[in-house]
């Protein structure tokens, strides 16, 4: 799984904080229709900076969080009571057992091969408690045919700097990478980020495979900026 180094600077400017207010909207509407009550501890895999986490700030919640990259997480140390663990998973290493695990903002489509997808399954199965509910997205092949297959490329400027983000989506491979470049705060940016396309098929093999029982999808349309077809599946699991 690739991580941002530089890039984490701006992250929540140019992306996160876009996507993490369509989120918020999601999660309370799965949380109510799938009656997810009682969260005592948290575990976010690929928190980044916290943004989420920061919906359970002040509500006597354990709150982790799982990132590789160090400058994410270093944002992610604002918010009270937070466990942030530098570590590119899979295994997932920490100890307990939590009632709610998450991991969005396609995290998993950044994992490459079919065994690092199952690993994460079968860790994430072993740290939930009973009636524990893992919640996760990631992106369908339409955000790969039209997203991160765009010939133009997203640019992003204000005062803090400038951002251009190239993306190519690779079809034979099921692979996407995004190059981006540019300038913030006077640091230079270079990197490249690569995802995998996982199809609904492989998703729900996986997590059977890994124990759950409880397994529902649900097609998510984030808003017009990105278009008027879902480019994201919502995933609900629970053992």
């Amino acid at each position: 799984m690739e991580g941002y180094l530089n890039f984490s600077l701006c992250y929540d400017e140019v992306l996160g904080g876009r996507f993490f207010d369509f989120l918020e909207k999601k999660f309370k509407e799965v949380q109510k229709k799938y009656h997810i009550k009682n969260i005592e501890e948290i575990l976010d895999l690929g928190c980044g900076t916290g943004l989420f986490l920061k919906n359970f700030y002040g509500k006597n919640i354990k709150i982790f969080g799982i990132d590789q990259a160090f400058t994410m997480l270093y944002e992610g140390k604002k918010i009270k009571n937070f466990n942030g663990i530098c570590f590119k998973f899979p295994p997932i290493p920490v100890k307990g057992k939590f009632s709610l695990i998450v991991s969005f903002y396609d995290t998993l489509n950044h994992l490459l091969n079919s065994q690092q997808l199952k690993e994460t399954f079968f860790e994430v199965k072993r740290l939930l408690k009973k009636e524990g509910f893992f919640l996760f997205d990631t992106n369908n092949l339409n955000a790969f045919k039209k997203i991160m297959g765009s010939p133009e490329p997203f640019i992003y400027e204000s005062t803090g700097g400038f951002i251009q983000i190239h993306t190519q989506y690779f079809k034979d491979l099921m692979i996407s990478k995004a190059e981006i470049s540019g300038k913030w705060m006077g640091i230079n940016i270079r990197e490249e980020i690569y995802e995998r396309y996982w199809s609904q098929k492989e998703i729900k093999n996986y997590l059977k495979e890994a124990g759950f029982n409880f397994i529902k999808k649900e097609e998510w349309v984030l808003g017009k900026i990105y278009g008027r077809k879902p480019i994201k599946d919502f995933w609900i699991a629970k053992i």
